[in-house]
């Protein structure tokens, strides 16, 4: 296996050096910039409650009645799963050895009446007694919601004390069960907690249902519920839904300080040429706005060559040209998780926290997929390609596709990655797939994405192509197979992705008791990937000191 890295080293101490130069000018750039969202203040902290039933906890929070306070949470925090969320006429009896603390376990315990209310969408409200001085309580508001809208969840993750600390964009709006999905890693324990605008108005609550489980970032919007709270709690406000332009990803990005690829343009001399770039790169027109922001930026040079130069290259990829908002939302985000230290995972350490999350040298690339399912007990790494061009198209598919596919680790072609499931989530990826005696692979596997287009086809005139979707592929790109008297072409896996992926999969092994690596094709006879290309049994020796045999260079099935 170290073969592979051999000529790899050189380069990528080089391109280290750079991204840690990036890292050092963002902090400065943070530091002379100020960060204006501050929703969570004492008095909001002291409306948040702490909710233990039948051993385990949730989270809730006050809100004032018509007539009295409630506490409002997700139904399955006070009923249990898949018994709230149906709306209810009656008053529903609360276990009488419910706990509710205001605040945390060491603050005042609630007193409350014997049974609470179910509005359907998996929201309760339990009746808070009455008391002259009242409560400490949140307000309301109705917001619609749109891709990159910032949010700020609270609850008591795995049980733990109240953490505020968190806070996501919005990843999608459209999900089975009409929830909102946001960036921002939540934990059980937090489920039924609020959702604040940066106003510090909630606009969702945590909630559960068919496609999502606790510990997943989803709420159920305010503003699909207003019916049923207004009944109990009068008008609630109506809240500006400030949908995000490209101008204001921008500013968003600038308060940030994410260096991100139009902030990578300092290291251009020239405005004018900047905003050539810029617009080529988003497809359209600059706003003022942009234009006013790469007219000030100063003159830089060095430390942001690498983000420009991928810039300019993803603004030339013939085969997917940046030109709709969703692609310039899926960079943002990618952005969001790159710059920290691009190819961290292969200089520090790397390890699987207690929540599922790789971290490398102390730095997290989580970018949450829209599907993904109950508890995961991992017994096998199932290796894939792609058949995707570039790390975005594949975030696209798993951010923004109603049918349930996804995986937990993607591996870029310069050997960065992006996690997209928690390990001990399952992901989307093996399908029906069976292993020895292992069955529902989902529940029992890791899934690590190559971004890799598979297999190739050769024209007469000895043009490679994509063999799906008939896309050029360069002729130093492919690598012949041959099998006998057959001959495939399959698109190479880089040195840099093979060195990434074990890393990751070693990660993986030392956190769970893995009994080997495979590929698709390994539990599905009609799948070929990671195709012959990808040095299966070599990468199971590095990672377990055991391999099984490589795929075949002949795909047996669709």
């Amino acid at each position: 296996m170290r073969f592979y890295l051999k000529p790899f080293w050189p380069t990528f101490f080089r391109a280290f050096a750079l991204v840690t130069l990036a890292a050092t000018f963002s902090a400065v750039w943070a530091q002379s910039i100020p960060n204006d969202i501050q929703p969570w203040n004492e008095r909001r902290l002291d409306a948040v409650v702490r909710i233990e039933v039948s051993g385990s906890v949730g989270t809730g929070f006050i809100i004032r009645g018509k007539e009295r306070f409630f506490v409002a949470t997700s139904g399955h925090v006070v009923f249990g799963r898949g018994s709230a969320t149906q709306a209810s006429r009656t008053c529903v009896a609360v276990d009488p050895h419910a706990k509710l603390y205001r605040r945390d376990k060491d603050g005042e315990q609630l007193r409350f009446d014997p049974c609470a209310w179910q509005l359907g969408s998996d929201l309760t409200l339990v009746s808070l007694l009455d008391r002259p001085e009242g409560y400490p309580y949140l307000e309301l508001a109705a917001r619609e919601f749109h891709e990159l809208d910032h949010v700020f969840p609270a609850g008591y993750p795995n049980g733990y004390p109240l953490d505020f600390t968190r806070d996501g964009r919005v990843s999608t709006v459209r999900t089975p069960d009409n929830l909102v999905v946001a960036n921002s890693l939540t934990m059980e324990g937090m489920s039924g907690g609020p959702y604040l605008s940066g106003s510090g108005n909630v606009v969702g609550v945590h909630t559960g249902g068919v496609q999502y489980r606790a510990g997943y970032a989803h709420f159920t919007a305010i503003v699909r519920m207003r019916a049923s709270l207004e009944a109990y709690v009068g008008p609630i406000t109506e809240e500006a839904d400030d949908a995000p332009t490209a101008g204001s990803v921008v500013s968003a990005s600038r308060r940030e300080a994410r260096l991100g690829d139009l902030l990578a343009l300092q290291i251009i001399p020239d405005p004018n040429t900047r905003i050539v770039l810029w617009e080529k790169f988003i497809g359209r027109t600059a706003t003022e706005e942009e234009r006013a922001l790469l007219m000030s930026l100063p003159y830089s040079p060095g430390p942001s060559a690498e983000n420009a130069a991928r810039l300019v290259s993803l603004a030339s990829t013939p085969w997917e040209p940046i030109n709709s908002n969703l692609d310039l939302q899926i960079v943002t985000r990618l952005n969001d998780v790159r710059q920290d230290a691009q190819l961290s995972c292969l200089v520090g350490d790397a390890a699987i926290d207690g929540d599922g999350i790789l971290r490398c040298d102390g730095f997290s690339k989580y970018l949450p997929a829209t599907h993904f399912g109950p508890r995961n007990d991992p017994q096998l790494v199932v290796m894939h390609y792609t058949a995707n061009a570039t790390l975005k198209s594949v975030v696209a598919v798993f951010q923004n596709n109603d049918r349930p596919v996804s995986a937990h680790f993607l591996v870029d072609r310069d050997g960065s990655v992006v996690q997209m499931v928690p390990t001990n989530s399952a992901a989307y990826h093996a399908g029906n797939g069976r292993w020895a005696n292992i069955e529902h692979l989902n529940q029992r596997s890791i899934g690590i994405e190559l971004v890799n287009r598979g297999q190739i086809t050769k024209d007469s005139d000895g043009t490679f192509r994509q063999a799906f979707s008939n896309a050029i592929v360069p002729s130093s790109e492919v690598q012949e197979i041959k099998d006998g008297e057959h001959v495939t072409y399959w698109h190479r896996f880089t040195s840099a992705q093979i060195a990434t992926a074990e890393v990751i999969a070693k990660a993986v092994a030392a956190r769970y008791k893995i009994i080997a690596v495979v590929g698709h094709c390994s539990i599905d006879k009609r799948r070929s990937d990671p195709g012959p290309a990808f040095p299966l049994d070599e990468f199971g020796q590095a990672v377990l000191g055991k391999g099984v045999p490589d795929c075949p260079a002949i795909p047996s099935g669709p």
